[in-house]
């Protein structure tokens, strides 16, 4: 009988060792890239700093979550002679992620889901010549639209409510100017941490 007891315990330690909190939020910070080319003689900075914030609410007895998130993508910027023209590009973040984990406290995270993606087109430069000399000008356009979101990573569990994360996401974004449009793919990894609650 006491050895049953024992036993019982020790399954209920285990139990709330790998448990987590169904409530959850989280952060990280990495790098954004925008999937554009770079033509020759251009200065481009296509990977540029990122960073998100999510919160999320696990369903009980599963490996599914529901997340909810804010996502920086990244300031992107090419330019050549007398012309720059910058993307800078946020997204709202709804979807469902699968949370399993696994022995020795690491975990998986698959994640899919939908982004409203801001992409804000800044244009400036300088005309040279004709009869009014040089022209500066400075032209801003945003788009907002909705995309799909994906990702992949990886956790790592160092108390039962607190997992260091490694983040992949991928979305798309629409970046429009003078009537003019193109869609982007972004990619953006980002390492950080989620909290239970």
């Amino acid at each position: 009988m006491k050895t049953k007891t024992i036993l019982a315990a020790i399954a209920f330690a285990s139990l709330g060792t790998n448990a987590f909190a169904q409530t959850y939020v989280g952060a990280g910070i990495g790098a954004g890239r925008l999937a554009a080319g770079c033509d020759e003689g251009v200065a481009c900075k296509f990977t540029r700093p990122a960073g998100k914030v999510l919160a999320g609410y696990a369903l009980q007895g599963t490996d599914f979550a529901v997340e909810a998130g804010y996502d920086r993508l990244g300031s992107f910027r090419e330019g050549s002679g007398q012309m720059s023209i910058g993307i800078q590009a946020s997204a709202l973040t709804l979807g469902a992620a699968w949370r399993p984990q696994f022995d020795g406290g690491w975990g998986a995270v698959a994640r899919v889901g939908a982004a409203y993606v801001r992409a804000s087109t800044h244009v400036t430069g300088a005309i040279i010549g004709g009869g009014q000399g040089t022209v500066l000008f400075d032209i801003a356009e945003a788009k907002t639209t909705w995309q799909p979101v994906l990702g992949l990573g990886a956790t790592y569990a160092i108390t039962p409510n607190i997992r260091l994360a490694a983040d992949w996401d991928h979305t798309r974004l629409n970046a429009t100017f003078q009537g003019l449009s193109a869609v982007h793919d972004v990619n953006m990894v980002t390492l950080g941490a989620t909290f239970g609650f």
